[in-house]
């Protein structure tokens, strides 16, 4: 049940694609960007990981990033999230995520 749940929390949600570079362990793994960045990211428990192979194509989801475009706006009293508020928001979660800050501090 829990699993479907966080299914369910995914729909909706912004999503990309990105490419499987590295599997570090049973929970990470290095993914990049069709932009070319890479990142560090946690493998959900719903994964099936045996379907997991560098080079496949897997899904990246980008709530928090969106979340914190969307505050930064309201902040300054705006109703439109431009693409700078997406650039900073980027900026501002990887930042959070490399330096352990809890998730729930800044969604």
């Amino acid at each position: 049940m829990e699993e479907r749940s966080k299914v369910d929390d995914l729909r909706g949600t912004p999503m990309s694609v990105g490419t499987l570079e590295e599997i570090i362990d049973d929970n990470h793994a290095i993914v990049s960007t069709s932009v070319g960045s890479e990142h560090y990211v946690s493998i959900l428990s719903f994964v099936d990981k045996d379907q997991l192979e560098p080079g496949c194509s897997v899904l990246l989801n980008h709530k928090a990033i969106c979340t914190e475009a969307g505050l930064m706006a309201l902040r300054e009293r705006r109703m439109k999230v431009t693409s700078e508020d997406f650039k900073k928001s980027k900026e501002n979660v990887l930042y959070r995520k490399k330096e352990g800050t809890p998730e729930g501090l800044y969604l």
